[in-house]
């Protein structure tokens, strides 16, 4: 259950950032609400998380950071501790669902909180936004 919670808290977390720095406010109908109808004021529903989600998804961000940035150690074709630089035999990012099927608070504090993937050997590294943007997308559920 505290996985759940801690899941749910880091996704939570995620799109709030990736959601700031929007000072738009929310339309409001004559009711003083906002138009999902709870009275808040904030489109805090399902709607405005699919925008911020929407924007990243595997074809147009996923693929390409797990191919430049992580392929080379969690390819399932690299067989050994030395060709897959000491990754688990069974930690492997070949498709999609191999991605969403992958622990995302273990990807997101490996990646984005300590910078510890790729692996300090990695001959190319992801940008502080390309993290970020890693971050929000796994949160996303890797769409």
């Amino acid at each position: 259950m505290f996985e759940k919670f801690r899941k749910a808290l880091f996704t939570g977390l995620f799109v709030a950032l990736a959601a700031c720095g929007s000072s738009t406010p929310s339309p409001q109908n004559d009711a003083g609400t906002n138009n999902n109808g709870n009275g808040s004021g904030n489109d805090d529903d399902a709607g405005s998380t699919a925008s911020t989600c929407g924007a990243l998804t595997y074809d147009n961000f996923g693929k390409h950071f797990v191919d430049t940035y992580c392929q080379s150690c969690h390819a399932s074709s690299l067989v050994g501790a030395t060709a897959r630089t000491n990754a688990p035999a069974d930690d492997f990012f070949d498709t999609q669902a191999d991605i969403q099927n992958a622990n995302a608070d273990e990807l997101i504090d490996q990646v984005v909180t300590k910078k510890a993937m790729p692996y300090p050997l990695a001959k190319l590294f992801p940008s502080d936004k390309e993290r970020t943007d890693f971050g929000t997308w796994i949160g996303c559920g890797a769409p």
